[in-house]
């Protein structure tokens, strides 16, 4: 399909040609049922250069996390870090947590090990050798851990991982498989109940959770991993913890929650441990891989900036108030959460015009962050949720950096696009739709159509 759509661009002389022919492909889009469509192009000074209710609140999906990450990074900069502190009373330890999304294992670090290692020797520095209890205190975020409009449905993917202040591994937990048998990372203590069976050769790994803890099915013999989202990320994180001290030879007898009456400030602080992410790290990975567990996390961090824990409500409001000087208008933004995730048929829902989004990015072009929000953004053929599109030459070399978003009803596409060696245009391409379960509704039609606006916008400018 989209080889049709590129082969349908003509030969765009100029802005009333490039009006007849954006104007004609959207009007055929959006007459269809249930499919409604907003486009808006600019350039870096405001001047419009192609608009189709561009002035609409349409939902977002994952473009939401433009809103996000601009916000973040002009609030917090992108040096900034969160701190994980331990306090020492006596053979008590406290963890007071901001939300590190850090603390998990990577393919050139594991940060989680890191913070392990470092507590450890804290302690030992401090002549303990065994702990009577770990306070887990986890009050620094005040959200559930799931928004309530995230699909309940979902909540085990992945995608839907809880936040928490005190959170590891993205919220999830990995089931690896091979030589026979299955395990569980990271380690716990306790560990969790799981039911392995070996389902025979070839059949693919797959793990849910059921009544008493994790089932795993499949080839035990090949080598497989998958990720599964937690219920309760406290819970696990303490499970991590004393399970990383004891084998750091720092046992302990148990761990608890900390009362909604307990200080902060008990104890003597032996350890402020900073997150192995700059916040510029963690905008990356929310843009190039839309990842909505750290999306959340940067939202939950503007949200602890008044003082108090971080929720939703307030990393909205401060977002709007950050974002209004760009040109956002709050009266037309419904932000609803930090990813754009959150869904509903009843109320709007992450939605914001595509005029919204132009002015952001124009704003985030002008500002001393912009460089490092510039390259959070996937690039069109090459890396994240674009890099298998935008491989035409037309949009070589690296014309294209935007963020992409789709859930159900949903398609979107905003960013920049390099029209020539010294123009720089943003756009805000949005789709929404009812789905039917035909191709008509397809996300990779409305992919295509993107591609058709964007090929057609620099077929315009030589």
């Amino acid at each position: 399909m989209l080889g049709f759509f590129l082969a349908a661009i003509p030969a765009v002389q100029g802005p009333a040609e490039l009006g007849s022919t954006l104007g004609a492909k959207v009007r055929e889009l959006s007459s269809e049922k249930e499919i409604s469509v907003g486009v808006r192009v600019e350039t870096l000074d405001g001047k419009i250069i192609f608009d189709n209710e561009g002035e609409k609140a349409f939902v977002l999906a994952s473009n939401t996390k433009i809103l996000t990450t601009a916000a973040a990074l002009l609030e917090l900069g992108s040096d900034f870090r969160w701190h994980t502190r331990l306090r020492l009373d006596g053979a008590t330890l406290r963890v007071v947590g901001e939300g590190d999304p850090s603390l998990r294992k990577l393919p050139e670090s594991h940060p989680g090990d890191a913070f392990l290692d470092a507590a450890a020797r804290a302690l030992d520095k401090k002549g303990v050798s065994s702990l009577e209890a770990i306070i887990l205190d986890s009050r620094g975020i005040a959200s559930p851990p799931r928004h309530p409009l995230w699909p309940e449905e979902q909540w085990q993917e992945s995608y839907c991982a809880p936040v928490a202040a005190l959170v590891v591994e993205g919220g999830c937990l990995e089931v690896i498989s091979g030589g026979g048998r299955a395990w569980i990372g990271p380690s716990l203590d306790p560990p969790i109940p799981v039911d392995f069976r070996h389902t025979g050769k070839g059949k693919p790994l797959s793990a849910w959770w059921g009544s008493k803890g994790l089932v795993v099915r499949g080839d035990l013999h090949a080598r497989d991993s998958l990720r599964l989202a937690v219920r309760d990320p406290v819970d696990i994180f303490g499970r991590w913890l004393k399970a990383g001290l004891k084998r750091r030879g720092i046992p302990c007898e148990r761990v608890v929650l900390a009362g909604a009456d307990d200080g902060q400030e008990n104890g003597e602080l032996i350890l402020s441990h900073p997150s192995a992410w700059k916040l510029a790290d963690a905008v990356a990975l929310a843009n190039l891989e839309s990842d909505n567990f750290t999306a959340e996390l940067l939202l939950l961090a503007l949200g602890r900036m008044g003082g108090g824990p971080g929720t939703a409500e307030a990393g909205i409001a401060r977002t709007e108030r950050i974002l209004e000087p760009l040109g956002l208008l709050p009266a037309r933004v419904r932000q609803t959460d930090g990813s754009g995730l959150a869904r509903s048929d009843s109320r709007p829902v992450n939605k914001a015009a595509p005029a919204d989004l132009c002015a952001v990015l124009r704003g985030m072009a002008e500002h001393e962050e912009g460089r490092c929000f510039f390259r959070s953004l996937p690039v069109g053929g090459v890396q994240g949720r674009l890099a298998q599109r935008f491989k035409d030459p037309l949009f070589q070399p690296q014309r294209v950096h935007a963020k992409t978003g789709w859930i159900r009803g949903a398609s979107s596409l905003s960013g920049y696009l390099l029209a020539g060696d010294s123009e720089i245009l943003v756009f805000s391409i949005v789709v929404n739709y009812v789905r039917d379960g035909t191709s008509r509704t397809h996300n990779k039609r409305f992919q295509a159509f993107q591609e058709f606006v964007l090929g057609a916008v620099l077929a315009s400018r030589g």
